[in-house]
């Protein structure tokens, strides 16, 4: 009888014990899901590109007999976050080296120099074989690696632009490519001999050539 007795109470407290261990299972399986939804959907929103770009450049100002021409190169980091299925907003940076192409003299003077832009605001349009973006440059001095005519080093400061890329292939079915253009104006100029100028007559420059991007 007691044997009996003692099978019957192991019998209700299995059955007992039994819903609460799969109810405990159901809700750390839950857990889990809830966050692999959670950390796929932040890697989704997430938007990172480097890309590299090269082209031809222009410098003019109302003091050249003739506008000074160069080629560029430069590399560059793109992170921001996916809105909507679509647009991207985020920041951009680069830095870019010109090399003067066109002749240098008493009266031509020689504006090979370096460029760091730190951060520019960006947005972007994302679409299935496309890829547009445009930034915003408020920040970057251009520093000429050269000695001015004047004597001392120049720096081109106070910059206001903008850089457009579209983006429309892909290199081995890989890389997207496309083409830039990008814009600024410094409005002051730092010679190490005199100190900081702003300038009546803005240096400007225009930029177009090649870009190609590797997305992650």
């Amino acid at each position: 009888m007691n044997k009996i007795i003692l099978s019957i109470f192991c019998a209700i407290s299995l059955f007992c014990s039994g819903p609460a261990h799969a109810g405990k299972s159901t809700s750390t399986s839950s857990s889990s899901s809830e966050l692999s939804e959670l950390s796929l959907g932040i890697e989704r929103s997430l938007y990172f590109d480097t890309y590299l770009f090269s082209g031809f450049s222009m410098l003019d100002h109302s003091s050249l007999n003739e506008s000074a021409q160069g080629a560029t190169r430069g590399i560059g980091f793109t992170i921001g976050s996916r809105v909507g299925s679509l647009f991207i907003v985020g920041f951009t940076t680069d830095y870019r080296w010109l090399s003067q192409t066109s002749s240098v003299d008493d009266t031509h003077p020689n504006f090979t120099g370096k460029r760091f832009v730190p951060i520019a605001p960006l947005i972007g349009l994302k679409l299935s074989d496309y890829l547009f973006k445009i930034d915003y440059q408020t920040l970057g001095n251009f520093e000429v690696s050269k000695s001015v005519p004047e004597g001392g080093r120049l720096k081109l400061s106070d910059p206001v632009g903008f850089r457009f890329s579209a983006l429309f292939d892909r290199l081995f079915n890989k890389y997207p490519w496309g083409v830039y253009y990008e814009s600024t104006t410094y409005n002051k100029k730092v010679e190490s001999n005199v100190g900081e100028v702003t300038l009546t007559s803005k240096f400007s420059t225009w930029q177009i050539g090649a870009t190609i991007a590797v997305i992650f």
